[in-house]
């Protein structure tokens, strides 16, 4: 399963970053990665459950996601439960550091639809483009968390 991370140093209090990285329904507004948040339109039994559309690299893809927050907020993780075809699995998870400036890493897991050409269709439209997506979710986010402090 490959992994990407960007890691930025944010100047905001841990506790905005919390918030908003807990506010899921908000995202679309700051990640640039995930473009709309719906709750489910049927019942599902999963706790904060959410329907997501959202992009991996340039492939957007549909799922029922499940948002988890750690105790302290330090850990913030989205995680596909089912998934619509290229993207199987897609795992977003923030690790927020200590401090009055922490770091704050974006970690991306996923597997991908394999098929023909599916490696080169991967490499050109997710690997290529996820970094620069990353970096702009965690911009995002410190412009965010900056405003709520």
């Amino acid at each position: 399963m490959p992994v990407l991370e960007r890691r930025l140093t944010i100047a905001a209090d841990p506790q905005a970053l919390a918030q908003t990285l807990a506010a899921v329904e908000h995202w679309p507004r700051w990640t640039g990665f995930v473009r709309t948040v719906e709750p489910p339109a049927v019942d599902v039994a999963v706790d904060n459950a959410w329907n997501i559309v959202a992009l991996l690299g340039s492939m957007p893809f549909s799922a029922v996601a499940r948002l988890q927050v750690a105790e302290d907020g330090r850990q913030v993780t989205l995680e596909t439960l089912t998934s619509a075809a290229p993207v199987n699995l897609a795992r977003y998870v923030f690790l927020v550091g200590s401090g009055t400036q922490p770091s704050v890493t974006l970690r991306v897991q996923y597997t991908f639809a394999r098929g023909p050409g599916g490696w080169l269709v991967e490499r050109a439209m997710v690997r290529r483009k996820l970094p620069r997506q990353l970096e702009a979710a965690l911009a995002g986010l410190a412009d965010t968390a900056a405003r709520t402090t």
